[in-house]
């Protein structure tokens, strides 16, 4: 890929940005019309992966199902349904695309991995990953991509990162081969969340025979910045930095390479944008409790959300939740905006870490996963419900 500062979207009339009196960087574009769109709404995408045929796997957490789209991209029926049994979840939480078109699921209701034939059919699931083979630990650990190989890819848990009082929330990534069982680190990135994060407690409920989990964290900080990464299909990892704001790119001959920093317009939390992570905090639930009785049976409820203990003084440049790789060996990054702003710019880096090309999308809208020649994008409407579409990936 050739290094460019040339917009490469070439949909829709240039949108003039304040952006570029920061140097020289790409004037935002907008996409062009959507091939198609699915005619079912969903709740919450937490997934997305499309299949060589053209069909294409959808999480949909908040509804606890998963869906597989026609090739047109237009209609989507329910694969498996809510329960314990076999082909079923509980709690569906991430997808994984692994080769072959074999699709990962992971259930935080059982603790799980389902696994998704091409067919449509489930498989029998995948066994918890020993983390420590020789000590008997394993962990259920959901993996954030995996590669051409099989390989797995996921940030170091918690309770195996050795930690002092003045540690910044370093975290490993790792990623971990099934064919030899072996681990190996490829990067670290920081994350603050990761050291005041409470863990999850665990206590009786007087006749019950069971207990009650809790699974809380402290407000924390509103808008604290952290790093966020994520793996390409050709097992590159992309690690965003925080501050500054600069990819490194962790890459699949072993070479690390660090991409200039990254200029940007600071965004002030006022009142407004307080009210924004409240509001998006509201919609995404906050702690939940996991009741089990005597028969070993489990219910989860959520409860309100925790609100920030105290705010950062300006966001950070990207969402970190909106940061994803493309197929063609570039990665989207969310920029962060004032709150009411009408449209968001996505940055597109190529794997110098520059910015090729810069997306305007909808501030209702964002980038859910991408195909091979495809970027899929779900949009919100007045009653918060998400409609997806296909989008032609130059």
């Amino acid at each position: 890929m050739q290094r460019s500062h040339r917009a490469i979207l070439l949909g829709g009339a240039l949108v003039p940005t304040a952006l570029s009196a920061l140097g020289a960087q790409p004037t935002p574009r907008r996409l062009p019309p959507p091939t198609s769109e699915l005619t079912e709404p969903f709740s919450s995408v937490a997934g997305l992966r499309e299949l060589s045929d053209g069909r294409t796997i959808i999480l949909d957490s908040r509804e606890r199902a998963v869906w597989i789209t026609d090739r047109a991209f237009r209609t989507a029926s329910k694969v498996g349904r809510e329960g314990r049994g076999p082909g079923e979840y509980s709690r569906p939480v991430a997808l994984v695309a692994m080769p072959g078109d074999t699709t990962w699921i992971s259930d935080g209701g059982s603790r799980s991995t389902l696994v998704l034939a091409p067919n449509g059919a489930f498989a029998p699931n995948e066994p918890a990953i020993a983390i420590r083979p020789a000590e008997g630990v394993t962990y259920t650990v959901t993996p954030r991509g995996t590669d051409v190989q099989g390989r797995l890819y996921m940030a170091l848990p918690l309770g195996l990162i050795d930690r002092g009082p003045d540690d910044r929330g370093e975290t490993p990534i790792v990623r971990y081969d099934r064919r030899t069982s072996r681990f190996d680190t490829v990067g670290t990135f920081t994350d603050p969340t990761r050291v005041r994060r409470t863990p999850a407690a665990t206590q009786p409920v007087p006749g019950s025979g069971g207990g009650l989990r809790i699974g809380a964290s402290g407000g924390g900080i509103g808008y604290a910045g952290r790093d966020e990464w994520a793996v390409a299909p050709d097992g590159a990892v992309a690690i965003v930095r925080v501050e500054p704001y600069r990819i490194d790119w962790m890459l699949p001959n072993g070479s690390t390479h660090r991409g200039p920093d990254v200029p940007y317009a600071k965004v002030r939390v006022r009142d407004a944008e307080k009210q924004e992570l409240l509001d998006e905090l509201e919609s995404r639930g906050g702690p939940t409790i996991t009741t089990r009785g005597a028969d070993g049976r489990t219910q989860t409820q959520t409860l309100p959300p925790n609100a920030p203990q105290s705010w950062a003084e300006h966001k950070p440049p990207f969402v970190a939740s909106s940061v994803i790789a493309a197929p063609n060996g570039t990665l989207w990054v969310q920029r962060s905006a004032p709150a009411g702003e009408k449209d968001v710019a996505w940055d597109v880096f190529d794997r110098s870490g520059a910015i090729a090309s810069r997306v305007l999308l909808p501030r209702r809208a964002r980038v859910v996963g991408f195909g091979r020649n495809a970027v899929y994008v779900a949009r919100y409407d007045d009653d918060d419900l998400m409609y997806v579409a296909r989008y032609a990936l130059p």
